[in-house]
């Protein structure tokens, strides 16, 4: 399970690099994209403390819901569920995050019964399927 924010981009006027993601009385937020080819995001807050003004930035990398589904195809995962937050909202392309539910796949001969005799494991499975996947 993951909660992550989806990126923002369409936010940013055409030819700027940031938008305003929050402004009120004690609270100013900007988020800036700097390096959209790396996925470089910065994360800009002022914040009013004891009557001062408190700077504080930092980088993030950002992922897109098609990024973080190939990386789990790729370690053996596959997305069972996915919503725009922890109510449970449809996830839909206008969504500003999402908590996805990823649950491990089982290898292909795992749904044949195994038997172990003499110490050694012997695969209940048709002929073909035991054949080495590079023949």
């Amino acid at each position: 399970m993951v909660e992550v924010q989806v990126p923002q981009l369409r936010r940013v006027p055409p030819g700027q690099t940031g938008w305003v993601f929050t402004l009120g009385p004690d609270h100013l937020g900007i988020e800036t994209f700097d390096d959209t080819a790396a996925q470089i995001a910065w994360s800009h807050h002022w914040i009013e403390v004891d009557g001062r003004l408190v700077r504080h930035s930092a980088p993030y990398r950002y992922v897109w819901p098609s990024e973080l589904d190939l990386m789990a195809k790729i370690t053996g995962f596959r997305v069972r569920d996915r919503w725009a937050g922890w109510d449970l909202a449809p996830f839909t392309s206008a969504s500003h995050s999402q908590v996805a539910v990823f649950e491990k796949l089982r290898p292909p001969h795992a749904r044949w019964p195994v038997s172990v005799r003499a110490g050694r494991a012997q695969c209940q499975c048709p002929p073909s399927r035991l054949q080495p996947s590079w023949q």
